[in-house]
C-alpha cells in the first residue's frame, strides 16, 4: 500500500516483483508506505508446507512442518 491504497500484491514470496508506483506518490510531500509478508506454507505454497495442531499446556498451537533444508524465513530485502 502507499498512502492507504493498494498498489500490487505477489504470491510467491522467493521470486522477485516490481510494480509501478508514480500515481500512488504525494511528491514533495511526505508518503506512508505499508507492507504485509505472511510466510505460512501450506499445500498450495511454494516450497510447500504443512500447518498442524499440537496440544500445550496452554492450549492449542499451531506447528509448522516442512520439508526442505533452508531457512524460512519473510521480509524485504
Amino acid at each position: 500500500w502507499i498512502n492507504g491504497d493498494v498498489v500490487t500484491t505477489h504470491e510467491m514470496g522467493h521470486l522477485p516483483f516490481e510494480a509501478e508506483i508514480t500515481s500512488y506518490v504525494y511528491f514533495g510531500a511526505k508518503n506512508r508506505i505499508t507492507v504485509a509478508v505472511d510466510n505460512t506454507l501450506l499445500q498450495t505454497s511454494i516450497p510447500q508446507g504443512r500447518l498442524s495442531e499440537m496440544s500445550a499446556d496452554n492450549g492449542t498451537v499451531w506447528v509448522q512442518s516442512y520439508t526442505f533444508d533452508f531457512f524460512n524465513y519473510a521480509g524485504i530485502h
